[in-house]
C-alpha cells in the first residue's frame, strides 16, 4: 500500500504504512486526517509532509503551504494571514515546529480541529464566521518536542512517529542524493554511513561532501581512502558527533560524573545550550546517562567511542 506514495522515502516503514492507509482512504473520501509528525531534528518531517502534500494533490488541485509555527504570533495573525485567505479553498496547511505556538494560538486550534462526524467546524473570529471544512482543508503539524504540546491539542490529531535510521538506510539515502555517475563500493558506503548523525539531513550532507570531493579531484570512483581524506579534512567524527559533543564526552571521561551547571561552565556554554543542543544526541546514542541524582555519567560505550578516536 505505502510503496505507491513513498517511492523516494527511505525507511520509516511503520509511518509509511499508516500514512499510506489514510492516503488510500483519501482517494475515496477526499478527507485526510489532521496529522502530527513527531521526530528528532533532521529525521525528515518536512520531507514527509511534502510527500503527503504532493499525494493529496493527485486527487484535486490542493496547494501545499508550509508555515513556521514560530511566525504565528497571535490568534489574529492565524486568522488574518492564514485561515481567512484559504478557508474556502482546497489546501494543505503544514505548521512546522508547532511546539513554538503561543499558548493562545494552540488553544484556538482546539476549536478549529474539533472532531465531529460532519468533518466541519464553524469558528467565529471578530464577528466573522469561518467554516473549517476538512474535505477542503488538511492540517498537518510537526514537532521535535511533543512534551511541549497540550494534551487536548495532541488528542485532536493523528500522531505519526518517525524513527531513527540505521546505517543501511542512511547509506541508501546517501546513494539516493548522490550523482549517479559516482561509484562507491559497499564497504566504503558502510564506513561513511557510520559517520552520519543518524538522520536523513546528515546523510544528505555527506552526499554533498562526497560530490564536492569528486568534483575537486575529478573522480568518478570514491574509495575508502577518499572518505578518510574527507573526514580528516572536515574533522568529521563517527556518529556525526560535533566538536562540542566530543569535548563534552572528554571532560566527563576525565573528571567523572558531574552536574549540568558544572559541565556548562567547563564548556563555556549556558546550561540550556548544553541540555538542549548537546546532551540529547549523546543520550540517544547511549554514550552518556543520567544517574538518580541527575549527575551526568559517561557509559562504557562512551569510553569506547573516545578510545577509538585516539
Amino acid at each position: 500500500m505505502s510503496k505507491k506514495y513513498f517511492e523516494n522515502v527511505i525507511g520509516q516503514d511503520d509511518a509509511k504504512e499508516k500514512l499510506g492507509f489514510w492516503l488510500q482512504a483519501y482517494e475515496k473520501t477526499g478527507i485526510f486526517p489532521n496529522t502530527l509528525l513527531v521526530a528528532s531534528k533532521g529525521q525528515g518531517k518536512t520531507h514527509m509532509a511534502e510527500v503527503i502534500g504532493k499525494a493529496l494533490q493527485k486527487r484535486k488541485d490542493k496547494p501545499f503551504y508550509p508555515i513556521d509555527a514560530v511566525s504565528v504570533n497571535s490568534v489574529g495573525q492565524l486568522f488574518d494571514d492564514i485561515l481567512l485567505k484559504v478557508y474556502d479553498e482546497d489546501a494543505t496547511l503544514f505548521f512546522d515546529e508547532c511546539h513554538e505556538f503561543k499558548p493562545k494560538v494552540m488553544t484556538q486550534f482546539l476549536t478549529i480541529l474539533s472532531n465531529n462526524k460532519n468533518k466541519k467546524n464553524r469558528v467565529t473570529y471578530e464577528g466573522i464566521e469561518v467554516l473549517i471544512d476538512f474535505s477542503k482543508l488538511t492540517f498537518m503539524f510537526a514537532t521535535t518536542e511533543p512534551q511541549r504540546l497540550i494534551d487536548p491539542f495532541k488528542d485532536r490529531l493523528e500522531q505519526v512517529n518517525l524513527e531513527d535510521y540505521d546505517t543501511g538506510e542512511l547509506a541508501k539515502i546517501v546513494r539516493l542524493h548522490l550523482d549517479k555517475e559516482i561509484k562507491v563500493a559497499p564497504t566504503t558506503m558502510k564506513t561513511l554511513s557510520e559517520a552520519i548523525r543518524q538522520n536523513a539531513r546528515g546523510a544528505f550532507k555527506v552526499s554533498e561532501r562526497v560530490e564536492e570531493y569528486c568534483t575537486i579531484h575529478n573522480k568518478k570512483n570514491f574509495a575508502a581512502k577518499d572518505w578518510a581524506s574527507v573526514a580528516k579534512t572536515l574533522h568529521l567524527k563517527p556518529l556525526g558527533l560535533s566538536g562540542n559533543e566530543v569535548k563534552y564526552l572528554s571532560k566527563l571521561n576525565d573528571h567523572g560524573e558531574m552536574r549540568l551547571g558544572v559541565m556548562a561552565s567547563r564548556l563555556a556554554l549556558t546550561s540550556h545550550a548544553v541540555s538542549k543542543d548537546i546532551e540529547p544526541y549523546l543520550i540517544r546514542m547511549g554514550l552518556i546517562r543520567m544517574d538518580a541524582n541527575s549527575h551526568r555519567v559517561i557509559t562504557p560505550e562512551g569510553k569506547t567511542y573516545l578510545k577509538a578516536l585516539k
